[in-house]
């Protein structure tokens, strides 16, 4: 089951301070042969000394509370090609020494996507903005959800003022 994972799987001996076990996708994912090439190019796990000490350090400081951790983390490969990973992390002993079950998921597709999703939110925000002409985004029940500077501007209200009203407020009523 371990090994037909598409994530890293892995088991690391927090007394002897280093990896026992790492599936076949997780040698991949760090671009290592086995274990051994693994303790050879990874001295300091997957990121500088610092970093990484100071990771460790946070993991078992909620591992002291908690049965598991979870974060999503930059890691690089041997190739030094970086990848976000959501790190999965559980604890539970193997002869009486004190073991981390490590799972990584490659979640770099995803965070390429939200970074599209950001970049195309923030490009529209300008448009929207900084717009020469007066813009009012409403919903199905007619009422301001957004409105641009020169908009109210034009209407002769403050900014934000407009979101919340209903866009009749802008229109002339019949004498």
């Amino acid at each position: 089951i371990l090994e037909d994972s598409q994530s890293l799987l892995g088991v690391y001996d927090v007394v002897l301070k280093k990896f026992i076990y790492l599936n076949r996708a997780g040698l991949d994912m760090l671009q290592v042969a086995d274990i051994e090439d693994y303790i050879i190019k990874y001295p300091n796990e997957f990121l500088d000394e610092k970093a990484s000490n100071q990771a460790f350090q946070n993991i078992i400081n909620h591992l002291q509370s908690e049965h598991t951790f979870n974060d999503e983390i930059l890691f690089k490969n041997w190739n030094g090609d970086e990848f976000w990973g959501n790190i999965q992390v559980s604890k539970f002993e193997n002869e009486k020494h004190l073991c981390f079950y490590i799972r990584i998921i490659d979640i770099s597709v995803q965070k390429l996507q939200e970074q599209l999703i950001k970049d195309e939110e923030s490009r529209f925000e300008a448009l929207f903005m900084h717009s020469a002409i007066g813009i009012i985004m409403v919903n199905k029940v007619g009422e301001i959800v957004l409105s641009n500077h020169y908009a109210d501007i034009l209407f002769g209200y403050s900014a934000g003022e407009l979101k919340g009203q209903q866009l009749d407020i802008l229109i002339p009523k019949n004498v």
